[in-house]
């Protein structure tokens, strides 16, 4: 047995703690201190010579660059990757992170005399405290920011004051009977114990939020028994990776099968590797601490890829193997093998892999989880995943397979990676700046390629579907060393790549914003893009803030951060989850074990609930809209699905990322299958329209009239409001009129006015849109032209007529100088308008409009008082018109509503403009044809011009150029989305990807806790239970601060009181 007071027990207790307190608090930078303060402390000497290994990795051929290994200080060792407690205090192996850590301490083996053990510990406690300060006791007063500018808090410290937070909110929802046993937590505890107490109080909470359906519940609509946690919790919650499940004996853990229902997608992928001969495997059986690792012989081009693989202990080959991190990529046509002389099939991409990192001399050896995991055993995959944060932080190195040229298509890939390998020490940064791109041309010479060519390299090796994997991601994450980047056989490092990664970025808009002289290099390079540089601009953010890791903050990455930006995919749902888990802290490790059995609702439902509770993020409700059967009474409403993150419009409004600001606290829980929030009735729902997917036609023409019948005249508004009316009488008298007829409409609040796209995208991008809807089709400035003669630079020498003998525009001399600058002003956008998207409304009106009973030519009473109310009886006037009208709009409204869905109070302004100007029925009658021809001529240029006519114009004319580019905006923001209003007057759109919208009894509800209102479909007010439909933007309603009491609301609009929601 072993001497507990050994030198030897000592010492790997003790770094033990060291390792431990480093993966806490992620501090390399202060690892120096450390290390001095343990020599210092225990006066150890010189550091002993390097044991050789018992087997020697594969060695560098002259033929390939071997990658020497570079130490990486920005994180720790595997200890860092939230592994088994069980496994990180066995003391019987050679734990590598401990034979590391001696060796940078520099510790002789010599025996110490074991009755100077205390002031040994007491020695080296103070060093530790010296190197690595505890954590303050007030949470706030330790948020310092990392290096991306967020609040950096320990582990510990979050989980202390997260479980205090969420007692709070229990106890303000729920009676004592119905929460979460509160841990009784040992601030003092060793770290391991206290994660496990942490792990637990999650399983309660879990408990709490799905519990199994009592037979007398009444809500059958929900699938409670596919979502009743404690039934599958010894399959989700262990005190570690791999030990047996919390609370349940040995003997009651059912064993995963080996093979069970595989999803179509997942099988199609594993169609190669399901035909394996299981022999092979049964062969090489593991146990808790080994791997199975396959050496790649030696083979030149053209012979047969042959491997051999066997099992090792992970602890003893730590550093002597090589990860390889590559997609699985299409089945076919299978590629044939041999492993351990048994010919298989693989898939085409593992196959150029093999190729690429074979070696004409020597034997490779590398971990392949193709082949090293026994794909047709879920028992084995759901095992040997736990192992995964081990298996890629010891390798010595990890290799990522972006692919390998091909003869069928031209690539400059290997043109990027000649450009990293080169040494010049910083100085193509150096040239770039003084000289720009011309300035690397001769550095890019000695590479034996230009600058072209390295942008397109560098842009096809980001658009590699590497990038958008979930498993490459965690691989890349866990690498203790810098990784090395494979385009066949061409490789560079990471640290090449992550030094010239700007500067690459910073070549390709240089070469997206020139003129440049060879056309044929700008358009090969939007081919390649073939995305919106924008769109681009963010995946290259993305994939730079994954090479420099700079995100790792407390030793780990934030669930809420990483689920907030994740745009990677994976074949099994489930690796949405199992696929990150290595990166995130212990805590998440310890809830989320690995089960490939497991129902993806139910795991996605456990993830939720940890993401809104124990990350105080419920705008995950936001990023995640897509939900499972939301509505139909299936599963609940709340529940995300989280293969299906939203990837909003670069122009969206979106949540707020409150991690870098401040330390966020929980605000909605669930319980009973329930998501519980309080907050505010707002408004209840009066009608919704839902834009089309596809055809802008369509999205154009709900988008105009809604802002039309949903708003007010922007212009008339500004006069209004503003008091900018200039010194013109009858402009002053339109206005009066406009001022009482909304002043009829007091149950309308403010937020009632302001325009449709401002209100939707971000302020600070105002300028990047117009703001009335019209303003972006593509030929709006030819119809400017048409109607008034208004021109633009350019657009007279496109349209290629003497614009001078044109004549007047259609609509001009048709209103005389009386209401002429009224109509310019405030109505001519609306008619033209009107014409392109609302015609059959306006037909109707203006047809029916000179012989309406209310002023046609009979109506002797009406137009006696026009005529009294001349010259200057203005007063009199106006009244005579708003009651006439008043009782037209009655006449005509069931018409307009059987071919329109909404009516607009701009035809009411255009009337009072047309009657107005009008002061004999005969006057009136000359107006309306002129209206009605210049409308059809307007509608017919807009119907007859094609797209080739607006290319030529966009060539020519710049703003028909920049209204083109509007025009795709507007569709790439508004396709598929929902429009609202409600009783009071609040206009809104749902928030992207939302998919249901509205009901009869649907309401807009601001909850504390989401940046968003949501709208609550089939609500009842008594219980306050509905069924969550998604966000919303609702103008007037600004919830960005999360806090509904804090909401900014419009100053005549009166909350309610507070309640508790229960999102079904």
């Amino acid at each position: 047995m072993e001497n507990a007071n050994s030198r030897q027990t000592i010492m790997q207790r003790l770094l033990n703690a060291a390792t431990s307190l480093l993966r806490r608090t992620g501090i390399w930078d202060k690892f120096k201190v450390l290390v001095q303060g343990f020599k210092d402390a225990v006066g150890f000497g010189q550091k002993p010579a390097t044991v050789p290994h018992t087997e020697s990795p594969a060695g560098p051929q002259q033929d390939i660059e071997s990658p020497a290994p570079s130490p990486r200080p920005d994180i720790t060792h595997h200890e860092a990757q939230g592994e088994a407690s069980s496994e990180r205090s066995d003391t019987s192996g050679a734990c590598h992170a401990n034979n590391h850590a001696s060796d940078v301490l520099g510790l002789q083996s010599n025996d110490q005399d074991t009755t100077k053990k205390d002031i040994l510990v007491g020695n080296i406690t103070e060093a530790l405290q010296k190197g690595v300060p505890r954590p303050l006791a007030n949470p706030g007063a330790s948020g310092q920011p990392n290096s991306s500018g967020q609040p950096v808090f320990s582990i510990r410290e979050t989980y202390e004051s997260r479980v205090e937070e969420l007692d709070a909110v229990y106890s303000r929802i729920v009676p004592e009977s119905g929460r979460p046993r509160k841990p009784k937590v040992n601030k003092s505890a060793p770290t391991d114990d206290y994660d496990n107490q942490v792990a637990e109080y999650v399983f309660s909470s879990l408990m709490v939020a799905l519990p199994e359906p009592q037979s007398s519940s009444g809500d059958t609509g929900i699938a409670f028994q596919q979502l009743a946690y404690n039934k599958l919790k010894d399959n989700i919650v262990h005190t570690n990776a791999d030990s047996k499940p919390t609370g349940s004996p040995a003997d009651t853990t059912t064993p995963v099968p080996d093979e069970g229902p595989v999803e179509p997608e997942i099988e199609a992928v594993l169609v190669n590797y399901r035909t394996w001969d299981r022999e092979l495997y049964s062969k090489l059986s593991l146990d808790r601490q080994s791997i199975r690792l396959v050496e790649i012989l030696p083979g030149l081009l053209g012979d047969d890829v042959s491997i051999r693989m066997d099992v090792h202990p992970l602890n003893e080959v730590a550093m002597q193997y090589e990860a390889l991190s590559y997609v699985w990529g299409n089945p076919e046509p299978a590629k044939k093998i041999f492993v351990n002389a048994v010919e298989v099939s693989i898939n085409p991409n593992l196959y150029d892999a093999l190729i690429s990192l074979r070696q004409p001399n020597r034997e490779r050896r590398i971990w392949i989880d193709a082949i090293c995991l026994n794909q047709m055993s879920l028992a084995e995959r759901s095992k040997e995943v736990q192992k995964m944060g081990r298996i890629y932080s010891l390798a010595k190195t990890v290799n990522v397979f972006l692919g390998a040229p091909s003869q069928s298509n031209s690539t400059f890939i290997d043109k990027l990676l000649k450009f990293l390998n080169r040494d010049d020490e910083g100085q193509a940064a150096v040239r770039y700046a003084k000289e720009g791109p011309r300035g690397l041309d001769r550095i890019c010479e000695k590479c034996q390629t230009n600058v072209p060519d390295v942008c397109k390299g560098f842009v096809e090796a980001c658009l590699q579907p590497w990038w958008g994997r979930i498993w490459t991601l965690q691989e890349f994450y866990l690498a203790d060393r810098d990784p090395m980047w494979y385009w066949g056989r061409e490789h560079a490092s990471n640290g090449s790549l992550k030094r010239d990664f700007s500067l690459l970025m910073n070549l390709v808009w240089d070469l997206w914003r020139s003129e440049d002289a060879n056309g044929r290099v700008l358009s090969d390079l939007k081919m390649k893009i073939a995305k919106p540089i924008g769109s681009f601009n963010v995946d290259a953010e993305r994939i730079s803030a994954l090479i420099s890791r700079r995100y790792r903050t407390d030793g780990f990455d934030t669930p809420r951060r990483l689920y907030r930006e994740l745009t990677a995919r994976a074949t099994n749902p489930r690796d949405f989850i199992y696929g990150l888990r290595a990166i995130f802290n212990p805590v998440f490790g310890r809830v989320f074990v690995p089960d490939y059995q497991m129902r993806t609702e139910l795991l996605f439902a456990c993830l939720a609930i940890f993401l809104i509770q124990f990350e105080a993020w419920g705008d995950v409700l936001w990023w995640y809209p897509s939900r499972y059967a939301a509505g139909k009474g299936v599963f609940p409403s709340w529940l995300p699905n989280f293969t299906q993150r939203i990837v909003p419009h670069e122009l969206d409004v979106q949540p707020l990322d409150q991690a870098a600001v401040e330390k966020p606290e929980p605000k909605l829980v669930v319980l009973n299958h329930r998501l519980h929030a309080q907050g505010y009735n707002l408004d209840k729902v009066y009608g919704h329209r839902h834009l089309d997917k596809t055809d802008g036609q369509k999205i154009f023409q709900e988008l105009w009239q809604f802002d039309h019948c949903m708003n007010n005249n922007h212009e008339c508004h500004e006069f209004f409001v503003k008091g900018a009316a200039p010194e013109d009488l009858w402009l002053g008298v339109f206005l009066d009129m406009y001022g009482s007829h909304y002043a009829k409409w007091t149950f309308f609040n403010s937020a009632f006015r302001g325009a449709l796209i401002q209100s939707t995208i971000k302020p600070e991008d105002g300028e990047k849109l117009p703001r009335q809807v019209a303003e972006c089709i593509p030929c709006w400035d030819l119809l400017q032209w048409h109607a008034l003669r208004t021109t633009t630079p350019g657009l007279s020498e496109a349209l290629g007529h003497d614009v001078h003998n044109a004549g007047p525009g259609y609509l001009e001399n048709i209103f005389s100088p009386r209401m002429g600058t009224v109509f310019r002003t405030a109505f001519a956008d609306f008619f033209i308008g009107a014409c392109l998207f609302d015609w059959n409304h306006l037909s109707i009106w203006l047809n029916r409009f000179p012989n309406a009973t209310q002023w046609c030519k009979g109506n002797d009473k009406y137009w006696t008082e026009i005529q009294e109310s001349l010259p200057d009886n203005t007063e009199k006037r106006a009244k005579a018109i708003a009651d006439a009208y008043s009782g037209y709009e009655t006449e005509i409204a069931p018409e307009v509503m059987r071919i329109s869905w909404c009516s607009s109070f701009y035809y009411t302004f255009l009337a009072y403009v047309i009657l107005l100007d009008c002061d004999d029925h005969a006057s009136l009658a000359r107006m309306i044809p002129k209206l009605q021809t210049a409308g059809e001529k307007l509608r017919n240029i807009y119907l007859s011009t094609t797209s080739t006519q607006i290319e030529d114009l966009a060539a020519a004319v710049p703003s028909v150029a920049t209204r083109v580019s509007h025009y795709s905006t507007v569709i790439g923001l508004f396709r598929g989305r929902y429009l609202l209003w409600t009783d009071g007057g609040f206009r809104g759109i749902s928030c992207p990807g939302v998919e249901t919208c509205c009901d009869k009894k649907s309401v807009v509800a601001i909850v504390d806790g989401l940046s968003f209102p949501v709208i609550v479909r089939d609500y009842d007010e008594k219980t306050g239970e509905g069924w969550l439909a998604g966000c919303a933007l609702i103008r007037g309603a600004d919830m960005l601060n999360r806090d509904a009491e804090r909401a900014v609301l419009p100053p005549d609009y009166k909350r309610g009181e507070k309640r508790v929601f229960k999102f079904r």
